[in-house]
């Protein structure tokens, strides 16, 4: 059976020019106020709130003030080594050398008000596209970075290239690739969080977007794990529940909570719960605590998100504890190792295992057990019954 295409990314395929610009085009006006104050000019009501708050005006003026040269050239016609130091140079240790970091920041500064401005193609794909079509080249021609510096794909590693009858290994790249490959992505993600933009607005590809789903009336309870191998899991939950419902592979990326987000905002949704199944370690209370500042943080407009991390060791049989249980501290016997810091103080907090640093990933839980703690929370927060929401919190289209 022909499978129907659901078109959402039919827009992508079109032919793009400068002279049609993009449908969200940035007006004249709103495009100065985004240069001189940083300010979006937005119709979302949830971005509007996002764009007062004192905590992205500080964000946005640092950005303007601190992190870009405004006043630069378009980094793009920058030709040599020496139109670079003219305009990002830094003096360390008593050497005169190119700011990395801030020519970076200031072409992706540009880039992105062009895109805004209708006057340059969107992403339409992910931030390391923007790296293979023009910073890579403009960093090669600038004596910045070097053929053998370009990092490689995520799963180099594993890939191997047939070199007549030898195998040899596919180059992986310097820490100096990625260094700067990171500086692009820290770029896009600091303006971001200044409300300079949402991913949509670029045409990101959310890389994710098959590993979460709303729930039609339960949106607001987010049912969160870092293990894609419980999404399963998850759905079963969505279709019990009615819950939203997300998975990543550890912390969840800021490219998918602002998609999550936006569909939530549409909704009407001011406050969201959120519920994590993690691993039971002081790890995978991390993640937890970064997937709830990540959804809490002011870009995303939310008036309140709780957090209440589901694992416990009752969702695990005794037997399942007894031969699954991981010692936390191989490896990291010295009284000043920080790792071991950080252990002691969760067995502190938690109690661990029996009152010692051993942890277990949640893996390991029993279905039915977690399904049984996820209804009585339920019932807790006095959120059992009918899914339905009240009427003045009437779902939009």
């Amino acid at each position: 059976m022909k499978r129907k295409h659901s078109g959402r990314y039919r827009d992508w395929t079109q032919p793009w020019s400068s002279q049609h610009g993009t449908p969200e085009a940035l007006s004249p006006e709103a495009l100065r106020t985004l240069q001189e104050a940083g300010r979006r000019v937005s119709d979302q009501d949830a971005d509007r709130q996002a764009q007062t708050s004192p905590v992205l005006e500080k964000r946005r003026e640092r950005w303007l003030k601190v992190r870009v040269h405004r006043e630069a050239p378009d980094c793009r016609s920058l030709e040599t080594r020496a139109d670079a130091l003219r305009h990002f140079s830094q003096t360390f240790r008593d050497k005169v050398d190119v700011n990395d970091a801030r020519l970076i920041r200031t072409f992706i500064w540009q880039f992105v008000v062009r895109v805004l401005a209708g006057q340059e193609r969107p992403i339409r794909g992910n931030l390391r596209s923007v790296w293979y079509r023009e910073l890579r080249s403009i960093l090669l021609r600038l004596g910045l970075l070097h053929p053998e510096d370009v990092p490689a794909d995520p799963e180099a590693a594993q890939c191997r290239i047939s070199v007549g009858r030898r195998i040899a290994s596919r180059p992986l790249g310097t820490d100096r690739g990625r260094y700067l490959l990171d500086l692009l992505e820290d770029a896009f993600q600091e303006m971001f969080l200044a409300g300079f933009f949402r991913y949509q607005d670029l045409q990101v590809y959310d890389a994710r977007e098959n590993f979460w789903s709303v729930g039609r009336n339960r949106g607001n309870i987010i049912m969160f794990t870092e293990k894609e191998g419980l999404f399963w899991l998850c759905k079963e939950f969505q279709a019990r529940f009615d819950v939203t419902i997300l998975a990543s592979r550890g912390s969840p990326i800021w490219i998918t909570v602002d998609y999550l987000s936006q569909v939530l905002r549409r909704r009407d949704y001011s406050n969201l719960r959120l519920v994590c199944l993690t691993d039971y370690d002081p790890w995978g209370d991390d993640i937890a605590r970064q997937a709830h500042e990540k959804l809490s943080d002011p870009v995303n407009g939310f008036r309140k998100v709780s957090l209440k991390v589901l694992t416990q060791l009752n969702l695990f049989t005794e037997e399942r504890l007894h031969k699954s249980k991981r010692y936390l501290l191989a490896g990291h016997e010295s009284p000043d190792d920080p790792v071991r810091t950080v252990v002691e103080s969760w067995v502190k907090r938690t109690g661990g295992i029996a009152g010692e640093p051993y942890g277990i990933h949640v893996d390991h839980a029993e279905p039915y057990l977690i399904t049984q703690a996820f209804e009585r929370w339920l019932k807790e927060e006095s959120l059992v019954g009918s899914s339905r929401r009240r009427q003045h919190l009437r779902m939009k289209p």
